[in-house]
């Protein structure tokens, strides 16, 4: 008895509402096991949306039911979302090591299998073309050995060379493994080369616009025309419709909820617990690399700058305020030796911190940023990657340690540009020992617990506003600015605290 085709995407009166209407306005789709849907349609009409609907439907306020098992189920988007920090094969293994399966194929000879040739697996995905970096991410989801794969527009930006070979391989998967595909696209002719059934997003629903018996065979040209030409035929006829594209709301970006979103998964973060110490390791130091070691130099010269100024200040109201006995009392020993290095343990933890988080934090943020609107972050978490494991975990102790240097090397700079001053401008030899300051003065300043609490909110800012949702190129900057802000705002008042008696620590 023949049994029922696997049911492995089921959509039933799917809902999005959004500015000016629905995007989505009673969905309804089925998906078997080895079928090959392509959904179609202008820009604006919430192709990508129904994508991140089925994928995440807790992170939208959609309605109907979506069934279907995420564990099984891979996206891929437009230019793959690789990792730019990994190699080609190290983005699959990445894969293997955290949601990868029993019998995950080698990721050498999954690339192999779709023509990425060895000389390319160690090389970054950034050299890569545009076909190969989609390949490379399909290799990377059958790491995974999903049932449904998910194509977000894969064809945009190539040529119809590349376009034909990655039609090959998303039909491949169809037929030799059995999968389910669904692609969204703009391109009736990628349509046609890897499609049974083809459904136009319109105005809030799904019309059908062709159901072959069959897929049709890329290398019989004049086939693929015909059903090429009668797509364009459907969606020409569509495109005379009179309809306004419903536009997805764009998040505010409000930031108290953002950090309130953010303040669970930074907990949870806290302790290096991960299924690869590795992976942990490799973000730890590419964070370390980029926040401090790049920034000591920075760091150094700009606490020297400080510590040759604050000499400097001294020197100018010594000078204008000392007239008659004094200046015979207040000689130029005894005026280092009261002030000595105390200010440099007081102002290290406050401006360090504000210094770091708008020399490294912003950097950091930054990227965090990128890979979020690169849908990197997203990618991932489809393929079982979670991104609080593998980024924000290692970020945060790397960050807590890199500004625990930074601040080290800004108070060394500090007190050098405060000796090489003061022996210029008073003329004294032992500036070293005049501006030494006692050890206790560490406890009495409460530097370790300022160091303490400022890498928690630097670190608590960066991670939070960095791995915040993304629409535009403008969050991002945003999100970088308010990292900034919210820094300094988060330890001036802290700073305050603590000078008021407030912070009993």
């Amino acid at each position: 008895m023949n049994r029922a085709p696997t049911i492995l995407l089921d959509l039933r009166d799917v809902r999005y509402g959004a500015a000016g209407g629905r995007l989505l306005d009673g969905i309804d789709l089925r998906v078997h096991a080895g079928e090959s849907v392509a959904i179609v349609g202008a820009s604006g009409m919430g192709k990508s949306t129904l994508l991140d609907v089925v994928i995440e439907p807790r992170g939208h306020p959609s309605q109907g039911d979506v069934e279907l098992n995420r564990e099984h189920t891979a996206l891929l988007t437009q230019d793959g979302s690789l990792l730019d920090h990994l190699s080609v094969i190290e983005n699959l293994r990445l894969v293997q090591r955290f949601g990868g399966r029993e019998g995950s194929p080698d990721p050498g000879a999954l690339l192999q299998s779709l023509n990425i040739n060895t000389p390319l697996h160690g090389q970054p995905v950034n050299s890569l073309s545009g076909g190969e970096r989609r390949r490379v991410a399909i290799a990377r989801a059958l790491m995974r050995r999903p049932r449904l794969l998910l194509f977000d527009e894969p064809d945009t930006g190539l040529d119809p060379g590349n376009i034909r070979e990655l039609a090959r391989a998303v039909r491949g998967l169809q037929q030799q493994q059995g999968c389910g595909v669904v692609v969204v696209t703009h391109n009736p002719w990628f349509a046609a080369l890897v499609a049974q059934r083809v459904y136009e997003l319109f105005a809030g629903k799904l019309i059908t616009v062709s159901a072959w018996p069959e897929l049709v065979d890329i290398d019989d040209l004049s086939a693929v025309d015909v059903r090429r030409s009668e797509l364009e035929a459907h969606l020409h006829q569509d495109l005379e419709r009179p309809v306004t594209p419903v536009r997805r709301r764009q998040r505010r970006s409000f930031a108290p909820v953002e950090l309130a979103r953010a303040l669970v998964p930074y907990l949870t973060s806290v302790l290096p617990i991960t299924r690869s110490y590795g992976d942990y390791l490799r973000v730890f130091g590419r964070t370390f690399y980029i926040a401090f070691i790049t920034g000591a130099l920075f760091f150094l010269l700009v606490g020297g700058m400080l510590g040759a100024t604050t000499i400097a200040v001294v020197k100018v109201l010594t000078d204008n305020a000392l007239g008659g006995f004094l200046k015979y009392v207040l000689t130029p020993k005894v005026i280092l030796k009261i002030i000595n290095g105390s200010y440099i343990v007081y102002l290290v933890p406050a401006i360090g911190a504000v210094l770091f988080v708008a020399r490294s934090g912003s950097i950091i943020t930054s990227w965090l940023g990128v890979l979020v609107l690169g849908k990197q972050t997203k990618a991932l978490k489809s393929l079982g990657v979670s991104p609080d494991r593998y980024l924000r975990a290692p970020l945060i102790l790397s960050l807590w340690l890199a500004y625990l240097g930074a601040a080290l090397v800004f108070g060394i700079g500090m007190w050098i540009g405060s000796v090489t001053t003061a022996e210029y401008l008073f003329d004294v030899g032992n500036a070293a020992d005049l501006l030494r300051f006692p050890q206790a003065l560490i406890w009495e300043s409460r530097l370790h617990y300022k160091i303490a609490i400022y890498g928690v909110l630097l670190t608590f800012f960066i991670t939070g506003f960095g791995l915040a949702p993304k629409t535009s190129t403008e969050n991002v900057a945003m999100h970088t600015t308010k990292a900034i802000i919210y820094t300094t705002v988060a330890i001036s008042i802290t700073e305050l605290l603590f000078a008021l008696d407030v912070l009993l620590i």
